[in-house]
């Protein structure tokens, strides 16, 4: 009898509950990060620092509408 392996997902979460925003433990700011996969490659891109959630959500936001 073969048993089942149960694929295991590792779900990253930041210190902010929010996808790329993690604070930044030297400045105390919100780092903002994206990271795009196409194919079978991967890019990751530091978008900046902001002072709160809403700036550093809107940078995000921003970066990603304007690399397409």
């Amino acid at each position: 009898m073969k048993k089942n392996k149960m694929r295991k997902l590792q779900l990253r979460t930041t210190n902010t509950g929010l996808k790329g925003i993690s604070k930044h433990k030297a400045t105390g700011k919100f780092e903002v990060r994206v990271s795009i996969r196409n194919n079978s490659k991967s890019n990751s891109y530091y978008v900046g620092l902001a002072v709160t959630t809403e700036e550093a959500v809107r940078m995000r936001t921003n970066f990603i509408t304007n690399l397409y």
